[in-house]
């Protein structure tokens, strides 16, 4: 005698649980069955259009669906400020910069250049559209002068990066990350940015911000900014990862140097 079995063939919900995880955002489970094997499997392929993963058991005329749902629209940040060492020339270090002044400094690239003596280099760069410059042969013009000569010709200077990483559900849309790419921010337009509630799920955390404005204000009375220069924070385009539970990283990077304001856009 054939089983007989009461029922729906519509699938009905059996268990439901979710869970968070800091690190992987919202995981939603549900567990549905039914008789009607047809209609359980086109409950799969909707949850499947949505991204999530199932798994179906059929025995006996019974069909189980297990589906597992983590595409929780939730941002998890991670911040880290970098610090790494590289050598700059020393005709663009702003301590020489101010000490001996922008014609000396100009004046000295061509000298050592061309090898040139300091009047013949005041001809060469009149002669070549760099207008008319005066040379002052001060001590510190002297002394900068002296130490290139002698293969000291670089400066070892801190870079920091403000690096951020959010990760999102797949099917996460708008991000702070897609604007005001590759312009400049002043340190306190930085500050506005990674701390503001409205874009992060973890906005910048406290030493952090403590870190990033200590050193702003060191890098303006060590490294006074020449003309048309300034101390900023460059937003990089983002790049962007398929990570696991259907979800994606995000990468954004700021980084803190003494930038030409002529060369880029201001945010």
């Amino acid at each position: 005698m054939p089983n007989e079995f009461r029922g729906t063939n519509l699938p009905l919900r059996r268990d439901y649980t979710e869970s968070f995880d800091p690190e992987t955002g919202w995981v939603k489970n549900w567990v549905w069955h039914g008789f009607g094997i047809n209609e359980v499997r086109d409950y799969a392929a909707q949850y499947q259009s949505q991204g999530c993963s199932t798994r179906l058991s059929i025995s006996d005329a019974k069909a189980e669906l297990e589906v597992r749902d983590t595409t929780g629209e939730v941002t998890i940040d991670r911040w880290e400020v970098d610090a790494e060492q590289a050598n700059k020339s020393s005709l663009t270090n702003p301590l020489n910069i101010d000490a001996c002044g922008q014609d000396d400094i100009d004046i000295i690239g061509v000298m050592l250049s061309q090898g040139l003596s300091a009047d013949d280099a005041v001809s060469w760069i009149a002669a070549n559209g760099g207008g008319s410059l005066t040379w002052s042969g001060s001590a510190p013009s002297l002394r900068l002068l002296r130490r290139m000569q002698n293969n000291e010709t670089d400066v070892e200077v801190d870079l920091y990066t403000l690096v951020h990483t959010t990760n999102v559900s797949n099917r996460y849309q708008n991000n702070v990350s897609d604007f005001g790419k590759g312009q400049l921010y002043t340190n306190a337009q930085l500050l506005t940015e990674v701390t503001d509630a409205t874009f992060w799920i973890y906005p910048l955390p406290g030493r952090l911000v403590y870190k990033i404005q200590v050193l702003y204000n060191d890098a303006i009375v060590l490294w006074p900014a020449p003309s048309n220069y300034g101390w900023r924070w460059l937003k990089t385009a983002s790049t962007e990862r398929s990570a696991a539970n259907n979800r994606v990283d995000i990468t954004t990077i700021y980084k803190f140097y003494l930038y030409s304001l002529d060369e880029y856009p201001s945010y």
